[in-house]
């Protein structure tokens, strides 16, 4: 099983700052999402393990990885 990170580690580790690792996965999580929506696919059924809260216009934002 893989080890969850905080954005605050992987921020460390990255040399970056906390929000700009959150930047990142929001517009990668976007791109996904509009990829998803193109070829007939669900975000979550594509990242199973991987908990989102849902905010407007389809925005999500990951709340665990617990299985990547």
């Amino acid at each position: 099983m893989t080890k969850s990170h905080t954005l605050e580690e992987v921020a460390k580790q990255l040399g970056v700052s906390r929000e700009r690792i959150r930047q990142i996965e929001v517009a990668a999580l976007k791109k996904c999402n509009r990829w998803c929506r193109r070829h007939d696919y669900n975000l979550k059924d594509l990242l199973p393990g991987a908990e989102f809260e849902e905010g407007p216009a389809d925005e999500y934002k990951t709340t665990t990885w617990e299985n990547w």
